[in-house]
């Protein structure tokens, strides 16, 4: 039988980075950036960057976050999640964001 799968894997230099430790828990909400290159049909090489929404909390296989930084290289693994709200304007919106299973820290 088939099974469904939701993993992700990203690496890239963290964003913005927000660490919170509440009753000796952290938490870490920070962004990735991934690129993708192609070349174009006019064989240009064509670079789109996206900024990927990482959250994660210590525990097993989570680097110390109060050791992510912006501008730090990390690799992710996780699951992707959809979240559904309306904005401000009324319009309705998704975001999506990895919740992390590993974080770790590359060195370059």
């Amino acid at each position: 039988m088939k099974q469904f799968k939701n993993d992700i894997i990203i690496a890239g230099p963290v964003g913005q980075c927000h660490v919170t430790a509440v009753a000796g828990t952290e938490t870490a909400q920070f962004s990735v950036m991934t690129e993708d290159t192609y070349s174009s049909r006019d064989g240009s090489t064509v670079v789109n960057c996206t900024w990927l929404s990482v959250r994660a909390c210590n525990g097993a296989g989570i680097a110390e976050l109060s050791k992510i930084t912006k501008g730090s290289w990390v690799e992710v693994h996780g699951k992707q999640r959809c979240r559904r709200y309306v904005g401000e304007d009324g319009a309705d919106r998704i975001s999506y964001v990895i919740i992390a299973d590993t974080v770790t820290l590359v060195e370059e």
